[in-house]
């Protein structure tokens, strides 16, 4: 797959990793020093994450982002 181009196709794309992932919230937010609250609401698109958490999803997940300004 090609390198998300986009800051919305990014979330995009971890939005979709959250929704078919084995893995619990509470493992991902273990691991990734996220607050479980904080996966709940982006993945349900409540709230939207910082730049640096976006980046820590996309490194847990393997994926890859390419962003122009």
């Amino acid at each position: 797959m090609s390198p998300a181009r986009t800051l919305e196709e990014l979330e995009e794309r971890i939005r979709n990793r959250l929704q078919e992932t084995d893995q619990s919230l509470r493992g991902i937010a273990a691991e990734t020093g996220i607050s479980p609250t904080h996966l709940i609401n982006f993945k349900n698109s409540k709230r939207n994450l910082s730049f640096p958490n976006l980046h820590i999803l996309a490194q847990h997940f393997g994926i890859k982002y390419n962003l122009k300004n």
